[in-house]
């Protein structure tokens, strides 16, 4: 099974690369978005108003990258708005996994709680790809996979 799944990653290689491109990049944009809103912008309002300003910028950035670039979902016949609908459900299902996970490997299992924050960030990497894969960015005519 690993041998089919590293064979399978392999194939993919090219998508999985713009994928963890577009992850990098989303990153940036949030913490730049962040920056610019705290430091220059807007200094005297509430820093937690800023950061969810900031991530909701860089959610944007990261629904149009990957729909456009990682995905190449952005042709005729895929409806935007059933994407946007499906990646804000792959997105808070991947928020939830990451709290759960964190959750049981620091406060359960007693994990330091930066190696926690690692390895939930890393399966949910996973799970996000593979649900963008066949979920949000499906090819058109393709049935949707639940």
């Amino acid at each position: 099974m690993i041998k089919r799944i590293v064979d399978h990653a392999w194939r993919e290689k090219t998508q999985i690369a713009m994928f963890l491109f577009v992850g990098g990049a989303s990153f940036l944009m949030y913490i730049g978005t962040y920056a610019l809103f705290s430091r220059i912008l807007f200094p005297s309002v509430s820093l937690n108003v800023l950061n969810v300003a900031a991530v909701l910028v860089s959610v944007l950035f990261n629904f149009v990258a990957h729909r456009s670039w990682t995905y190449r979902a952005a042709g005729q016949g895929n409806d935007m708005k059933g994407q946007m609908v499906r990646y804000a459900l792959v997105v808070g299902s991947s928020t939830l996994l990451n709290s759960f996970l964190f959750w049981l490997a620091h406060n359960t299992l007693g994990v330091y709680d930066l190696i926690a924050a690692v390895f939930a960030a890393g399966v949910c990497a996973v799970y996000t790809y593979v649900a963008h894969r066949l979920f949000t960015f499906k090819k058109p005519g393709t049935p949707i996979v639940v």
